[in-house]
């Protein structure tokens, strides 16, 4: 596990709301002949650079963050790509975004989705360059999670080629934020996760239930939680967690 720029204060609960059909403040992510990639509605993107914001004046805010959930269909891609644009946009620093979750790629669109990622690195097929995949944004560069088979997905989680992709990584941009997968759902996603300074942990209302969260917080042990972000948030989430998870 990495450390190297987090200091714990406690968890912080950020809540991204179910936002409105063109509502303003948005941030629009778009590829470089400016299709559309990623829309982080500006509800999503409030709560997110508030609490970017407020890690930055802490300086608690590390370079590498794992983003995970407990089960699938919490959110986990829409949030990971949000915080990766809301961090380009709001910083000005460079910023990648790392698929690892090879059992369900997150989809962008063809070309990208085509396009050689760190499987393809890993296996040394392709450099880390040429799989690295630049968008409309300045600041901000996706890596593709790359095809790979059942039997190659543990070894690419606990090899050491992994490793030192995100050093290369860390020594190229100021951040990097990892989209990881479900920890109940896959069995390298806590490997997946330990990659990170800190772990960012989506929690979908109405998806989740509260024993899950206990079971994914209890999971991540002494990882450092940066904090727990309460998707599509309409009513309180249950007590048990949030006691869990202090409100900054």
């Amino acid at each position: 596990m990495v450390t190297k720029k987090v200091r714990q204060r406690g968890r912080r609960t950020a809540v991204a709301r179910t936002p409105r059909s063109g509502a303003g403040g948005a941030l629009v992510l778009r590829n470089q002949t400016g299709s559309l990639l990623h829309v982080a509605l500006a509800p999503v993107a409030s709560t997110l650079r508030a609490t970017v914001g407020r890690l930055r004046l802490d300086d608690e805010l590390p370079q590498r963050i794992s983003v995970v959930s407990a089960i699938r269909g919490e959110g986990v891609t829409f949030i990971s790509r949000s915080l990766a644009l809301v961090l380009a946009n709001d910083t000005g620093n460079e910023v990648c975004l790392v698929d690892l979750n090879w059992r369900a790629p997150g989809k962008w669109s063809p070309e990208i989705d085509d396009h050689p990622g760190l499987a393809d690195v890993l296996r040394g097929r392709v450099s880390l360059q040429k799989a690295l995949v630049p968008t409309g944004h300045p600041a901000l560069t996706i890596l593709p999670a790359g095809e790979a088979t059942l039997e190659e997905i543990p070894v690419f989680a606990a090899g050491s080629g992994l490793g030192d992709v995100l050093e290369e990584l860390d020594r190229r941009f100021e951040y990097v934020v990892l989209d990881v997968p479900a920890l109940h759902a896959a069995s390298e996603a806590l490997t997946l996760a330990a990659q990170a300074d800190a772990v960012a942990v989506v929690v979908r209302q109405g998806v989740t239930s509260d024993g899950q969260v206990k079971s994914a917080l209890e999971q991540l042990g002494a990882a450092p939680v940066l904090g727990v972000v309460l998707n599509a948030y309409a009513t309180a989430v249950p007590n048990s967690v949030l006691r869990r998870v202090p409100t900054a």
